[in-house]
């Protein structure tokens, strides 16, 4: 099932991270702080998102809480260095710094112990859901404060503005760029040339809608949705993760140069928020979808399960009751012209198969059915349905065949079946008796189809000697 592969791949809460994961998790949170810096000045525009609050989420999601305060030294110490190297003062780089230290460490507990020790996963809606609500209320509220106070200190910016825009901002980063770092192990299992397909044609589309996108047609940005649907509906959680991180990518860099309905230049309150709704609708929508394709699959595959339960005798793995009363309704009921094909069913009765039972246990007969099951399975042609009807009684449904057909299948079967079988340490000999019924063409009454079978089975049967079981240690 789709669940049993998610625990082998995201189940592995714990692992270690060593000093060079730790070097290489300090580059790339430098990287995309100064990124940006680049994109967006805090001092008059504020980041949509936040990419690097996913990161350094995902990563402690992923490590063992004793490594967590290496963690969050290491994403101190990068934070502190990119507002440096931007030129922020020491007292706002210390802030800032503090607050995206302080943010992963509180999430990542959080979220430690709303999915009880396991990694969070999107595989339903509910753990969806309750993954947003464990991120909007644990870390990034406090880390929000922090980092907005800082912001609006440093600026002279308004202290409710300042907070609101890091809050979302956090929150948006962390359901961009979390869900990649948990599932890339599903990403490498899952990619191929049809997803990276996908993905080109996902990001080729959102750059010609987003950018070309009128100031006065804001909606037209949602034609980007049913890309993204398809890709979470196909490829599940890592195609939604993947193609919600190229939209909102590049939904961020076009508004910073420029295009759209959200460009800079027009930015303010406004514009900000409604490119960050967009971004949340695109991604909700996204993995919603992953959700209810993780729901039918699951519901698919228990329909399944509980079909081939139904359409499978549990001993012999061979049709039920079930399964031969349906096929033979099928050969038997004529098409829309009143006519169709021959078709025969042969009814099997072991022969001296009660006196194993007695004398060497159920488990020996047990096992005498398997093997009579399998060799039926070797001799009967590819479309024909073996069944059990019970008991020591087996059936064949033979559509398609003419009489002489049948009653040479009935002969090989006969012949097959007299060979010794050896169970355990003992050979055991067991014959059958076979009723052979055929008609040339649909009866529309498919119990005295079976049943004229089972009664020249017993007539077969009242002219077989019946020898007691010889067994041979």
């Amino acid at each position: 099932m789709d669940s049993d592969r998610r625990a082998g791949s995201i189940g592995d809460v714990g692992s270690r991270i060593s000093p060079l994961g730790l070097f290489a998790l300090g580059v790339a949170y430098l990287a995309l702080s100064i990124a940006v810096w680049q994109l967006a000045d805090p001092e008059t525009v504020s980041a949509p998102w936040w990419p690097a609050a996913g990161l350094t989420l995902g990563v402690m999601c992923r490590t063992r809480v004793s490594q967590w305060p290496a963690i969050a030294l290491t994403v101190f110490a990068a934070d502190f260095l990119a507002d440096q190297t931007e030129s922020a003062s020491l007292l706002t780089s210390l802030g800032w710094a503090t607050a995206n230290a302080i943010e992963p460490l509180l999430g990542a507990a959080a979220l430690r112990w709303a999915f009880h020790g396991r990694l969070p996963d999107f595989e339903t809606i509910r753990n969806f859901g309750k993954f947003v609500l464990v991120v909007a209320v644990a870390g990034a509220p406090i880390a929000s404060l922090i980092g907005g106070a800082t912001s609006a200190l440093s600026y002279d910016l308004d202290l409710l503005v300042s907070w609101r825009d890091w809050y979302i901002g956090d929150v948006l980063g962390i359901l961009v760029v979390a869900p990649i770092v948990l599932y890339y192990r599903q990403f490498r299992e899952t990619f191929d040339i049809r997803l990276a397909a996908m993905l080109a044609a996902t990001a080729i589309v959102s750059f010609a809608i987003f950018w070309t996108a009128a100031d006065e047609l804001p909606l037209r940005l949602y034609l980007i949705t049913p890309v993204l649907v398809a890709t979470a509906v196909i490829f599940g959680a890592p195609g939604a993760a993947s193609a919600g991180l190229i939209v909102a990518t590049i939904a961020n860099i076009g508004s910073a140069r420029g295009y759209g309905p959200y460009a800079q230049v027009n930015f303010g309150n406004e514009e900000l928020l409604q490119l960050q709704l967009f971004t949340f609708v695109e991604l909700t929508t996204a993995y919603v979808m992953v959700g209810l394709r993780a729901q039918l699959l699951t519901a698919t595959s228990q329909a399944n399960f509980l079909r081939q339960q139904r359409e499978r005798d549990p001993l012999t793995n061979v049709g039920s009751r079930y399964l031969l009363d349906k096929t033979i309704e099928e050969v038997t009921t004529p098409g829309a012209d009143g006519t169709g094909e021959p078709a025969a069913v042969l009814v099997i009765d072991l022969d001296d198969f009660k006196p194993i039972n007695d004398v060497f246990g159920h488990a020996a007969g047990d096992d005498v059915l398997c093997v009579v099951a399998r060799r039926i399975e070797g001799v009967v042609r590819g479309l024909d349905t073996v069944a059990r009807l019970g008991g020591d009684e087996f059936a064949v449904v033979c559509p398609g065949i003419d009489d002489a057909g049948a009653q040479q299948l009935a002969e090989r079967l006969e012949r097959k079946l007299r060979e010794p079988m050896v169970i355990g340490n003992t050979r055991m000999d067991v014959g059958a008796s076979i009723g052979v019924n055929w008609v040339p063409e649909p009866t529309g009454d498919p119990a005295s189809f079976l049943r004229e079978a089972d009664m020249r089975m017993y007539a077969v049967k009242t002219r077989h000697r019946q020898p007691s079981p010889s067994a041979y240690g």
